[in-house]
């Protein structure tokens, strides 16, 4: 998981990364926490990272925080925000950009502790809807999760297929992509060498499976054909749509 924050206050900066710290000393998930000075400098960092949680201040100087938010939604248009504005009473207020609000009585370490609680239960029920992905050009590229209709490994070379037709060569390993990818239940993973998503498959037989989208077909490693279909009916259940059968095979 990452995280960023940008302030230019140094003393909110240096309590948010003790506070983050400490809260994740206790937590399962690994974190790295990401901590800007300025909020230009957070958003030139999102063309090589894909967070998972951004926090901007309401306010820096004269300028308005939510204006960094749009930027930042331009360019990730998944990622959760918080917006912190801190009153003259202490008391801050935490706009989830869902939204949602939340007030804590101060900026301190039991206060940040309850924020963070709410805000990474929100991210543990809506997984990421776009990927980073880091070209064999060494240029990040942020894709929607929707628009992958499958991905194939050749030598060492990665290829994504999107919807528009274009092709993503990535350095990043096939089994690393499909890790990632499991949080989602359209994507099935056939063969040790692809992974396909199940709202473009167009039928499935006992060695293949074909693809509406891009007109392709992926193979079916041997043995995987029932498990696949059954993956397949399962994702397609709350559609009450009626799937397409593997054909027996004849003795």
């Amino acid at each position: 998981m990452k995280i960023a924050y940008a302030s230019d206050n140094e003393q909110q900066r240096e309590q948010f990364r003790t506070y983050l710290t400490a809260y994740f000393a206790r937590h399962p998930a690994e974190c790295e926490i990401c901590i800007f000075d300025t909020p230009e400098k957070l958003l030139e960092s999102v063309s090589d990272t894909l967070y998972d949680l951004v926090f901007f201040n309401m306010t820096y100087g004269e300028k308005s925080g939510v204006a960094y938010v749009y930027k930042m939604r331009a360019f990730d248009p998944d990622v959760m925000v918080i917006v912190l504005r801190f009153t003259s009473e202490g008391r801050v207020e935490c706009i989830l950009i869902t939204p949602m609000l939340v007030v804590l009585d101060d900026f301190s370490q039991k206060s940040c502790f309850s924020m963070f609680d709410i805000a990474i239960s929100q991210l543990n029920t809506t997984p990421e809807r776009s990927m980073l992905l880091r070209t064999t050009q060494d240029i990040g590229r942020i894709v929607p999760v929707t628009s992958i209709v499958f991905a194939e490994v050749s030598g060492h070379i990665v290829t994504v297929h999107l919807t528009s037709g274009e092709r993503i060569e990535i350095h990043e390993p096939i089994k690393k992509l499909a890790e990632r990818l499991r949080v989602h239940s359209e994507f099935l993973f056939p063969h040790r060498s692809f992974i396909v998503n199940a709202f473009y498959v167009s039928c499935i037989t006992t060695d293949k499976i074909y693809l509406r989208a891009t007109k392709s077909t992926v193979p079916i490693a041997r043995g995987k054909a029932n498990d696949i279909k059954a993956a397949y009916d399962e994702y397609f259940k709350s559609y009450n749509r009626d799937t397409n059968r593997i054909p027996e095979q004849k003795t």
